[in-house]
């Protein structure tokens, strides 16, 4: 209710508090694309996606929850692990 009225201002703890989870949230992103973790899951992503789209022509009789981990533990991928990113 007080947030609509003309007079409201956050207090500055609440300020603060806005300010660090900004700044968390961009080194994070920072971090995962200076690391291949973004480009990772966008091939993740991608691949998951071409499964989905067409599960019987690539021959897996797998459900979606399966697929995703089967891409996301599969042994002979390459670059970065991102398990650690959905246990989070």
């Amino acid at each position: 209710m007080a947030e609509g009225s003309e007079t409201y201002s956050p207090s500055i703890v609440q300020l603060h508090r806005e300010l660090g989870l900004r700044v968390l949230s961009r080194y994070e992103v920072m971090y995962k694309k200076q690391n291949g973790i973004l480009d990772k899951v966008d091939a993740l992503y991608r691949e998951y996606c071409r499964w989905y789209l067409n599960p019987a022509e690539l021959g897996s009789n797998l459900n979606s929850r399966q697929k995703w981990q089967e891409l996301l533990f599969d042994p002979e991928s390459t670059g970065p692990h991102v398990v650690s990113l959905y246990l989070v």
